[in-house]
């Protein structure tokens, strides 16, 4: 990291999970769109000149808060692709919530997936939210968004931190598809997220999560124990 220089800013803490390493960085950024990316991950170079020009497009940094993803390729611990990509399928949730689990998207196309008004509505009909966006290094942020979702609990979560801000970006921000794939998602059997259902203390994470989403869904007037996820 150091060969860098000034370019990039180092942040050390102890070990103490996903959740943590994100507060951190958070905290410790100071522009107005945060990029996440996960250790083991590979970026596209072009990856953040073309988010920023979405950002730039759909007037979305400064004031807005907005959250915009883009698919993931799936890779090997080479990374040669496996032929797969994350999300699989790619839905607006107010289709998602009529019932629909996919639909077609031309290759750059930009599209709002979600606003806080239909994400209410979806919690309101379904009692749950889903998952629509990309892991972690799909995600991009503006500091108003990060605002409202930062610091994340970080008790138990070791990892899927990224799922603390996929959903809860649903309540309090747009939520925006760029359809191109920007980074890979590495699979190996180092991988955290590859042995997820053996770890012991999935229990705690859910409950965390779940009252997470439950505070900020009472921002919006939903009364907290109604929100359970699939």
């Amino acid at each position: 990291m150091e060969g860098y220089g000034d370019a990039i800013r180092s942040v050390y803490i102890a070990h103490a999970g996903q959740a943590a390493a994100f507060n951190a960085g958070v905290a410790a950024a100071n522009g107005e769109v945060l990029f996440f990316l996960d250790a083991d991950d590979l970026c596209a170079p072009e990856r953040v000149e073309r988010i920023m020009g979405v950002f730039s497009e759909v007037d979305a940094c400064a004031e807005t808060a907005a959250l915009v993803f883009h698919p993931q390729r799936f890779c090997d611990r080479s990374g040669k692709e496996t032929g797969k990509r994350f999300p699989p399928r790619l839905v607006r949730i107010e289709a998602y919530r009529r019932g629909t689990r996919e639909e077609s998207f031309r290759a750059g196309e930009l599209s709002v997936i979600s606003t806080p008004t239909e994400a209410v509505r979806f919690l309101q009909d379904k009692h749950y939210l889903p998952f629509l966006t990309a892991a972690t290094s799909g995600l991009a942020l503006t500091r108003p968004l990060a605002d409202r979702l930062f610091p994340l609990p970080t008790t138990g979560i070791t990892i899927c931190a990224d799922s603390f801000v996929s959903l809860g970006a649903l309540l309090e921000g747009a939520v925006i598809l760029y359809n191109e794939e920007l980074s890979r998602f590495r699979m190996h059997s180092k991988n955290r997220y590859m042995r997820r259902r053996k770890r012991p203390h999935a229990d705690r994470f859910f409950n965390e999560r779940d009252a997470y989403l439950n505070r900020l869904a009472a921002r919006h007037g939903i009364a907290e124990g109604i929100l359970r996820l699939d």
